[in-house]
């Protein structure tokens, strides 16, 4: 309503659509003048004197105001389908990642009888190990299945938090003793199933317990994944050089094994780091430094897990480096990515000593006899 209407006697004031009904539809008595009351409040402006009833100012400034339902219902929409697709997104991340768990022991089992069958592995000779265990039929097929578990394993970094990967892939310890059993001829005794299911267990109820993601789980601070890479890497080292400073030799398979599993979580987290820098474009992936640092790390644990191949058992081999990547992708998902760890007094009870139980079966899988273990 125009101001110059206020200034016409007998002008009505209109109820407001929507109003509450105790906004009155109100105007001056006939033939009485605008005048400021007690009632009344009015302001000066270029066209007149504007004056409203101070009842109808306060039952106006009383009314709630009310979102737009239209565009509440939308909003709501919108963040519901956003939810919805991230569950999504997850789901299908961990159905690859259990896909790959399966591809992963598969080739681990292959790789061993192949490299059984080559020379020795020299750490000192790199490219030289590396041509002979290739030459080796079953280690050649076992590298050509790695190659289609590792395409599962980034596909499942891209799509879920590192942690729920790796809590999959946990299983992937059963799986490699159900298939040796089964498919290899890997005699599995009891102890070993027992620290197995364990090792299992444990990982599983770590990372059950951790809070559902919100939001992005790939982004990082640079200077913690330097800190946390440059570390996991030192201890990786010093396990590939642990049969030649004194380690039992019953015991070198499983060393070995922890390393190469150790190195390869070093190369998943830069893989992981990865999918972040993927969002701008293939150039800017090339230009990443955590593509040097995960080839690195994948070839470092190539070498080291095809000498603890030779240097122990199938599955107690598998078991430890498998344990060895799924602990250090976990922690490189909590330290680096910030997936936190529970709140809640009970839970994180419950993820400490789910830690505890890893590591003491991880005492219990380690058997058999192989090569002697040498750099």
């Amino acid at each position: 309503m125009q101001s110059q209407d206020f200034a016409k006697p007998g002008a009505a004031l209109c109820r407001p659509a929507g109003a509450p009904g105790g906004v009155p539809a109100w105007q001056p008595p006939e033939g009485r003048p605008w005048t400021a009351g007690p009632r009344h409040s009015s302001a000066r402006t270029s066209r007149g004197v504007v004056e409203t009833d101070n009842r109808v100012a306060a039952a106006l400034a009383a009314w709630p105001m009310r979102r737009d339902p239209c565009r509440a219902s939308l909003s709501v929409g919108l963040e519901s389908n956003a939810t919805e697709d991230f569950d999504l997104t997850v789901n299908l991340g961990i159905a690859l990642a259990l896909a790959c768990a399966v591809v992963t022991q598969l080739a681990f089992l292959c790789k061993h009888r192949g490299a059984n069958a080559a020379p020795l592995v020299e750490l000192r000779r790199p490219l030289a190990s590396a041509k002979a265990l290739m030459r080796s039929k079953w280690f050649a097929v076992g590298m050509g299945i790695a190659a289609g578990a590792w395409l599962l394993h980034v596909a499942a970094l891209a799509l879920a938090p590192l942690s729920m990967v790796q809590a999959v892939l946990s299983t992937g310890v059963i799986v490699a003793a159900v298939l040796g059993d089964r498919l290899f001829g890997c005699e599995v005794p009891r102890r070993q199933w027992l620290g197995l299911g364990l090792t299992a267990a444990g990982l599983v109820a770590l990372v059950a317990t951790l809070p559902s993601p919100d939001g992005t789980h790939s982004t990082f601070a640079a200077p913690m994944l330097i800190a946390f890479e440059g570390g996991m890497l030192i201890l990786g080292i010093m396990l590939v050089a642990a049969p030649r400073l004194g380690a039992p030799s019953h015991h070198h398979g499983a060393v070995l094994g922890a390393a190469a599993g150790t190195l390869f979580g070093v190369s998943d987290v830069a893989l992981k780091a990865l999918t972040n820098a993927a969002s701008g474009g293939v150039l800017e992936v090339l230009a990443s430094p955590w593509l040097t640092v995960a080839a690195a790390g994948s070839v470092l644990a190539f070498l080291a897990s095809a000498r603890g191949f030779q240097a122990g058992e199938a599955v107690p081999v598998i078991a430890c480096t498998s344990t060895a990547a799924n602990v250090t992708c976990i922690l490189g998902g909590i330290l680096v990515f910030g997936d936190a760890l529970s709140g809640d007094a009970l839970m994180l009870a419950v993820q400490i000593a789910a830690f505890g139980v890893v590591a003491a079966a991880a005492l219990m899988i380690p058997a058999g006899h192989g090569r002697t273990a040498t750099a």
